[in-house]
C-alpha cells in the first residue's frame, strides 16, 4: 500500500470514529432536542422502581430504575407534558413521570437571622432566628422538617416585653402533593394555655408563587381583625421572616396581655434597626440557654383548634 493510499485510509477512520462518537454523544444525551421548560429543585422519588426513560413517554426506552426515597436533580420539565428531566447523583440522566416526585428544599441557615417587625399600630419586636440541627433525624427522609429557636423582644403599647418561640419549616409539601405549599408553624413554645397546648401561628410558603400566606392561629379567640395576611418570599430566609411578621401581626391584644403575663421581663428590650448586631443590642438572649418546649409540644400540627 502506498503512502497516500495508507494516509488516505487513515483520515476516512479517524473521520468516521469521529461521527461515530459524535453520534454517541447525541444519543447519550436524552435531553438534547426535548425542549424545556424552566424547572430546577432537588426531588425526592415517592414510589418504588420508577422507570428513568430517554424520552418523556412511556413508549421512551428505559434507562435504569429510581429508587424510592432517592434524590435527583431536576433541571427542567418537557413542555407540555408531566415529565421531568432528571439527572441521578451518578450522572444518569433521563425523563421520569412527575407525580411520583416531592420537591425537597434545604431548610437550614448556616447563620443565625435576625429581623425586625414594625406593624402599624406601633408595635415593634427585634427577633434573632437560630437553626437546630436535628442529629437524632438525620437521614430520615419521612422527617424533613426543620427547627429553630427564636428570641424576640417586642415593644407593645410602651411596655418592654421578651419572650422565645419554637418554630419548624416542613422540606417537603406538608400535605406530600406536588407542588404542595411548605407549612411555617411559629409557637409560643413556654406558653401554654393548657396543659397540652400551646399558641401556634401557621403559614404556607407557596414556593411556585413566591408568597406566604396566612393560614392560622390557634387558639382563634387570639386573633386580631386586621392582620398582614400574604408577604413575598423567594428563598429560605425571606420565608421565614415573612411568617415570622404574618404571625405577630396576627396577635390580638388579649394574646399581647398573656405575653406580657406568661413571658419573661428584661429591664429594657431595645428596639433597633434590622442591621444592628444583636450582641451589641444585649437585650435578646442566644437561644441556648433558653428553656425549650415540654415533650409532646413540639409541633402543634397544622390550624388545629
Amino acid at each position: 500500500m502506498s503512502f497516500l493510499r495508507a494516509l488516505t485510509f487513515l483520515l476516512f477512520f479517524v473521520l468516521n470514529l469521529a461521527i461515530g462518537v459524535t453520534a454517541f454523544a447525541e444519543t447519550a444525551d436524552p435531553f438534547k432536542g426535548v425542549e424545556l421548560e424552566d424547572l430546577t429543585g432537588t426531588f425526592i422519588v415517592t414510589k418504588t422502581a420508577v422507570n428513568l426513560r430517554e424520552a418523556p413517554n412511556t413508549n421512551g426506552e428505559k434507562l435504569g430504575k429510581l429508587e424510592q426515597n432517592e434524590l435527583v436533580k431536576v433541571v427542567g420539565k418537557a413542555k407540555g407534558t408531566s415529565w421531568y428531566a432528571i439527572v441521578r447523583d451518578n450522572g444518569e440522566r433521563g425523563f421520569a413521570y412527575s407525580p411520583v416526585f416531592l420537591r425537597i428544599i434545604d431548610a437550614s441557615l448556616k447563620a443565625p437571622l435576625r429581623g425586625l417587625v414594625r406593624l402599624k399600630n406601633g408595635i415593634e419586636c427585634k427577633y434573632t432566628l437560630k437553626y437546630e440541627t436535628d442529629d437524632e433525624n438525620a437521614g430520615d427522609e419521612s422527617l424533613k422538617v426543620a427547627d429553630y429557636w427564636a428570641d424576640v423582644a417586642c415593644r407593645v403599647n410602651g411596655k418592654n416585653l421578651s419572650f422565645s418561640a419554637f418554630m419548624f419549616l416542613t422540606e417537603m409539601p406538608w400535605n406530600m402533593s406536588p407542588g404542595g405549599s411548605h407549612q411555617i408553624s411559629m409557637e409560643l413554645a413556654n406558653i401554654a394555655v393548657d396543659y397540652d397546648r400551646v399558641i401556634a401561628s401557621v403559614a404556607m410558603w407557596r414556593i411556585d408563587e413566591g408568597v406566604v400566606v396566612f393560614d392560622s392561629l390557634t387558639p382563634k379567640k387570639y386573633t386580631t381583625a386586621k392582620f398582614v395576611e400574604k408577604l413575598d418570599a423567594k428563598t429560605v430566609p425571606s420565608a421565614l421572616k415573612s411568617a415570622v411578621e404574618i404571625a405577630i401581626s396576627s396577635w390580638n391584644d388579649e394574646l399581647w396581655s398573656v405575653i406580657a403575663d406568661k413571658g419573661k421581663s428584661v429591664a429594657k428590650p431595645e428596639v433597633r434597626d434590622e442591621d444592628d448586631d444583636a450582641d451589641d443590642a444585649g437585650k435578646i438572649s442566644d437561644g441556648e440557654d433558653g428553656e425549650k418546649p415540654l415533650p409532646g409540644m413540639e409541633h402543634s400540627g397544622r390550624g388545629e383548634e
